[in-house]
């Protein structure tokens, strides 16, 4: 292979692509290469840098796309992200070009995924499921040079279109999209090959939320499976059904957390989805049934500050995966965790508690506006949207669970 060393410019690339003469170019400037495809009239810049007595070459872009000004740019760039990364020690063979495998970069993509701090444990769990389950075996062992949006189309969304809904077909694309974009931020890739896909170009419905199996019609069916589990199973669908909680929030409560003097529940940041800490008033039905809970319990559990702790180890609470299946058992698979939480929300409107009350109870993430209404009115609205929720639950089974109903909370509902 011929290579030429000149002054590189886009002049001279452009001659060099009519004249065929040579199939790389290496510029004055240190480890600046450009390799040429006349056959395509393009060509490809290069870092190439020695490191450890190993040579790499790092894609900085394309020609024409790239001009030569641009892609000197993006040389200096790429050299200090790898003398840092050498220096750090942080420095691997981790540079994919055209003719690497798709299931490279997702494999790194995963690893990345599964070391990340900002990422929740579900959230590593869903990814991995994903990647593993659904795009590797699919895209897997295509080169990134053929990635295309037909073969995502084709081989990816198409066939899972026939097998899911569209809802849960598009967090495994939005996982597809995360993968490269994260391959890009961290300089394994210099082109993201689906950053222009979007969904809605494949999927033209709308995509409609998953009802829930849930009404306030079944709910003295639930009560009446939740009166045959034992008494920890009880307790967590209990107070998912109090609260509308999610599952993994739920699972991880302290005793700690549970203020019965000031009547409020408090979820730390690291508990909960949002990454916020969430404060939720407590009623007087609710106190009950921990106290009576608490009274039940054997000494050694007594000691233990989680109210579901792990069955190996009570030093670890319950993972959300081990709740989530007994709620499961206890509902014989007719509902879950989350159709609780749908029910929950869709009773909270039908009672009349104000919208933004109810998204404040599930933790959803406010919008900036609804922030400062929240700070002077929402806490005395909550409690008495709780207060509300939580007398129409006694009135409709809750009652049986209650050792004897107290009417505090009955005489102020916005107590």
């Amino acid at each position: 292979m011929k290579t030429i060393q000149c002054d590189l410019s886009n002049a001279i690339i452009e001659f060099y692509l009519q004249d065929k003469t040579a199939r790389r170019l290496k510029g004055k400037t240190p480890n600046f290469y450009v390799q040429l495809c006349p056959s395509s009239h393009q060509a490809s810049f290069y870092l190439v840098q020695t490191i450890g007595g190993k040579t790499y070459w790092i894609k900085l872009g394309c020609y024409p796309m790239m001009s030569v000004t641009q892609a000197k740019k993006a040389l200096l760039i790429a050299q200090r992200r790898l003398l840092n990364q050498h220096q750090n020690g942080q420095f691997h063979q981790t540079q994919f070009t055209p003719r690497s495998p798709v299931g490279d970069v997702l494999q790194w993509a995963l690893t990345r995924g599964g070391n990340s701090k900002q990422l929740k444990a579900a959230s590593k769990r869903n990814l991995k499921a994903n990647i593993i389950g659904h795009i590797l075996p699919r895209l897997g062992e295509f080169s990134l040079g053929k990635l295309s949006r037909g073969v995502v189309d084709e081989c990816l969304l198409q066939p899972l279109l026939a097998q899911y809904q569209a809802s849960t077909v598009m967090g495994i694309f939005q996982h597809l999209k995360w993968c490269f974009s994260q391959a890009l931020v961290g300089g394994v890739i210099v082109e993201n090959p689906v950053q222009s896909l979007r969904f809605s170009d494949y999927v033209h419905q709308a995509i409609v939320p998953r009802q829930g199996r849930l009404t306030v019609v079944q709910l003295p069916m639930v009560f009446a499976q939740l009166a045959q589990a034992n008494t920890q199973k009880r307790l967590l669908g209990l107070l998912l059904i109090l609260f509308g909680t999610r599952i993994g929030e739920t699972v991880q409560a302290r005793w700690s957390a549970f203020d019965f003097k000031g009547r409020l529940w408090r979820i730390p940041a690291a508990d909960t989805k949002t990454g916020q800490a969430h404060l939720l008033p407590l009623t007087s039905a609710t106190v009950m049934l921990l106290q009576q809970h608490r009274m039940v319990l054997s000494h050694r559990m007594k000691r233990c500050d989680w109210l579901f702790p792990k069955v190996t180890d009570h030093r670890l609470p319950q993972t959300a995966q081990a709740g989530s299946q007994q709620i499961g058992k206890v509902a014989q698979g007719r509902w879950s965790a989350h159709d609780v939480r749908k029910l929950c929300r869709t009773s909270w409107t039908e009672l009349g508690i104000d919208h933004l009350i109810g998204e404040l109870l599930l933790n959803h993430q406010p919008t900036q506006l609804d922030k400062a209404y929240i700070q002077t009115l929402a806490q005395a609205q909550c409690r008495a949207a709780l207060n509300t929720w939580h007398h129409y639950l006694e009135d409709n089974g809750l009652s049986e669970f209650l050792s004897a109903r107290s009417g505090q909370d009955r005489r102020l509902n916005s107590s």
